[in-house]
């Protein structure tokens, strides 16, 4: 039967094909909780910048956070938690987030203290600021 040579040919590469695509395709969103300490700190990325300072929910340790938050405005003196939505970005450039950050809702916004001077997760980071 001709159809059926033709037939275990498709069959055999669609697993193939779905496996290749799977790689590409947009991965779910992810909702994280972000403190932003009141004060950036200089930090070195592509250049010297200026980088929020965070930590991620359920951490305890503050860290530069090199990124943008689409749609999120620091401000110095006040300290944020931010509910952030992290999407992966499809074949990034080689010196760019493999994320993409969006903000979601501001949920607390206070006056008050500065997680600058808190040490960083990288003891190395230490030296750039």
């Amino acid at each position: 039967m001709p159809g059926l040579h033709f037939r275990m040919f498709v069959l055999a590469g669609v697993p193939a094909v779905v496996t290749a695509c799977a790689a590409s395709w947009p991965q779910a969103a992810q909702l994280f909780t972000l403190d932003v300490a009141a004060e950036r700190r200089r930090c070195v990325g592509e250049a010297v910048q200026q980088c929020l300072v965070v930590r991620w929910q359920g951490d305890s340790t503050w860290s530069n956070f090199y990124g943008v938050i689409d749609g999120f405005t620091h401000e110095d003196g006040v300290r944020f938690r931010l509910e952030v939505e992290r999407t992966a970005v499809s074949r990034p450039p080689a010196d760019a987030s493999a994320y993409r950050y969006r903000l979601v809702r501001i949920i607390t916004r206070a006056l008050g203290d500065s997680a600058a001077s808190a040490p960083l997760a990288d003891p190395a980071q230490e030296k750039m600021l």
